[in-house]
């Protein structure tokens, strides 16, 4: 199901990108993605795609990376996922703890690194919402609400599949 908390994750990969630029963080030459990977198996595998235990063993592979930024997902963390293969399959690899993003961020702040956290919750469920993000304490010198707009209505895009 595609939804906000999609949204919001997307935006949490660009915030962190971000945050790896800022001065002092960062050379440009270790600047990546948060979760770079070219295959997520067993959702959309690659080709080449190679598997044991259920797993890719790809190094690179999407799911294997986000894993190890955000530790392995609780059984709880994977109650969006129909599929109780799927499920099985996230839980049955090697148990990693979550990334500190501290580490990854120092020059972020205390704040960034809790806006961050928030968005990057791997149950889309239980990601922050869109407001909540606004309303971060992250946004409050930048943020001028008297400024914007906000729609009445839903906003519905028509697009066309070429």
């Amino acid at each position: 199901d595609y939804g906000p908390g999609i949204d919001v994750w997307a935006v949490g990969c660009i915030l962190a990108e971000l945050l790896s630029m800022l001065k002092g963080s960062l050379p440009p030459g270790a600047r990546e993605p948060l979760f770079p990977g070219p295959s997520c198996y067993p959702f959309s595998p690659s080709k080449k795609e190679k598997t044991k235990a259920g797993l890719s063993v790809l190094s690179n592979d999407q799911l294997n990376i986000i894993v190890k930024v955000l530790g392995t997902p609780s059984l709880e963390d994977c109650e969006f996922v129909n599929d109780p293969s799927k499920v099985a399959i996230l839980r049955e690899g090697p148990k990693r703890d979550k990334k500190n993003l501290v580490e990854a961020y120092p020059i972020a702040g205390a704040e960034a690194i809790d806006l961050l956290t928030k968005m990057l919750v791997f149950n889309p469920y239980k990601r922050a919402q869109i407001d909540e993000c606004l309303e971060h304490p992250y946004f409050k010198t930048v943020r001028d609400i008297e400024s914007e707009l906000i729609s009445e209505v839903k906003i519905q895009l028509s697009l066309i599949h070429i």
